[in-house]
């Protein structure tokens, strides 16, 4: 018997997940201050001092394939706790370099390699204890290093100050070591009761369908109307009866021709649809083996998918090296820089802890919001670019915050609505694979807008097309899944002549009236 889906336990695994990625990846969420540290400290160029953090990025992505393959045969607890105790090392051995290529050796690759376990598994381990509470429990987990980053980062220009980057990293060393605990107590709680999700089974599983009314009739069955506590509900058209909130929230959430069937039942009236994997099974499924790259890369979602993480992944590391630097570059003093990262990070948190509950309660889809957050983070990138004033900057860095924030939290629920539970992991470290090769780009562009444009307000601007691009992208490919796709609310009499007499992946429902 397994750990109940939505449990007190399941909030632990979600608890101690974000606090092993916390100590595992402050490195990173540190980085502007760090990029500062080793211009100033070791008299490096700024193009070489940005070459430990890229590299951090580039070995953790590009990992990330071999790391979700491995968790296909590895338990992912067991894959933590190998990776806390050799990114542990790796920050101890980087006290001890002496020039910025060590640094980048330990404090760049060992770490790197060690993080790309926590970056790739850490929301796929805490998506097989959720449910209902998805996405809150991703921003959760995902909040972890927003608190660590806003913490650390209004003490550590005072430990660099004072104890210079070596002890500095001493020192710090023992925040890495916490993550050895959070994975040993990761590792003690039990595995997820078994999911019903179909896509886990790789089974069907048939129910009889009633439907209370003849074929010509109508297809729509809820029409909406008001409660005595004056909130809308819905009502079935033929019998008059409350529909249950479980029912609705099981059709909103569904997407016919998805990988996860439901059926829904409404009081006598049974409002009930199959959706079963198009073609045949794959031959992974049928010899109970996991599937590969090739199974994932015949699908056309995951180059959707693909494309606004890895353009996510882009923006949000770039302006982490760079959020320091720029305000240096706008003549804005070194403390109101500290400040800036400080606010980067607290609205980061916020969007992590408090936009989960959006989408959780279904006001709007996470594909919505994702795309809203995009439009608005373009805009306020060209801000950022745009405008100087010490003020402006704390409120438009803040709202970046956020927006990155509420945005982080989505793509693996998003995966795995679109993709399937099982090519979860693997998705994932695909994702940061790509992600990781175009960081590599990173070093030479900062020396070339720095040393020859002059400014690194074009920075912004293109990070801001980027987004844009992504966004179109998607938008592009909603639109032509719309006709496979519609919203089960949407099973009206138009919807069933031309999505139903056309499909052969729906039980045929007329058969049972």
């Amino acid at each position: 018997m397994g750990i109940k889906i939505d449990s007190r336990q399941s909030w632990i695994v979600a608890l101690a997940t974000s606090l092993l990625m916390s100590c595992s990846v402050w490195t990173f969420r540190c980085a502007g201050l760090i990029y500062v540290a080793l211009i100033d400290q070791l008299g490096v160029s700024a193009e070489n001092a940005s070459w430990p953090i890229v590299i951090f990025c580039a070995a953790s992505s590009v990992l990330g394939p071999a790391v979700g393959a491995a968790s296909m045969y590895v338990s992912i607890p067991t894959l933590f706790i190998f990776s806390s105790c050799s990114g542990t090392l790796s920050v101890v051995l980087a006290s001890y370099a002496r020039n910025i290529w060590e640094i980048t050796l330990t404090l760049g690759l060992m770490q790197g390699v060690c993080s790309a376990f926590p970056l790739t598994l850490g929301s796929v381990l805490v998506t097989r204890y959720f449910d209902r509470y998805q996405t809150t429990a991703i921003g959760v987990f995902l909040s972890g290093p927003a608190i660590v980053s806003m913490a650390l980062t209004l003490v550590m220009q005072a430990i660099l100050d004072e104890f210079g980057l070596q002890w500095s990293l001493l020192l710090l060393s023992g925040l890495t070591a916490q993550s050895i605990p959070a994975a040993l107590l990761i590792k003690t709680i039990g595995p997820p009761e078994e999911q019903t999700d179909q896509t886990q089974r790789g089974t069907i599983t048939k129910k009889p369908v009633h439907l209370p009314m003849s074929k010509s009739a109508s297809f729509t069955a809820l029409t909406s109307s008001k409660t005595s506590a004056g909130r809308t509900g819905y009502t079935d058209y033929h019998t008059k009866k409350k529909v249950p909130k479980m029912v609705l929230r099981q059709l909103r959430r569904n997407k016919v021709c998805r990988d996860t069937p439901r059926i829904a039942e409404a009081g006598d009236a049974v409002l009930s649809y199959m959706v079963e994997r198009t073609g045949r099974k794959r031959n992974s499924e049928r010899s109970g083996k996991p599937p590969d790259t090739f199974t994932l890369l015949r699908l056309r979602w995951f180059y959707a998918l693909l494309a606004v993480t890895v353009g996510f992944i882009f923006v949000n590391t770039t302006l982490l090296n760079l959020i320091v630097a720029l305000a240096r570059d706008k003549k804005v003093t070194s403390d109101v820089a500290g400040r800036l990262v400080a606010l980067l990070a607290f609205g980061d948190l916020l969007g992590r802890i408090c936009s989960g509950w959006i989408t959780d309660k279904e006001f709007i889809s996470r594909e919505h919001l994702m795309l809203i957050n995009y439009t608005l983070l373009s805009v306020g990138l060209i801000g950022l670019g745009t405008f100087s004033h010490p003020i402006t900057l704390c409120f438009l860095v803040t709202l970046i915050g956020w927006l990155l924030g509420s945005s982080v939290i989505l793509f693996t629920s998003i995966t795995r609505n679109r993709l399937g539970f099982k090519l979860l992991a693997l998705s994932s470290g695909w994702y940061f694979f790509f992600g990781g090769i175009l960081a590599l780009t990173r070093p030479p562009m900062i020396g070339y807008f720095q040393y020859t444009i002059g400014s690194f307000d074009p920075i912004m601007y293109l990070m801001a097309a980027v987004l844009l691009v992504c966004a179109i992208l998607y938008i592009i490919a909603l639109w032509f899944d719309n006709e496979e796709s519609p919203n089960a609310l949407q099973l009206d009499q138009w919807f069933f002549r031309r999505h139903y007499l056309r499909s052969e992946n729906l039980v045929d429902l007329a058969k049972h009236v």
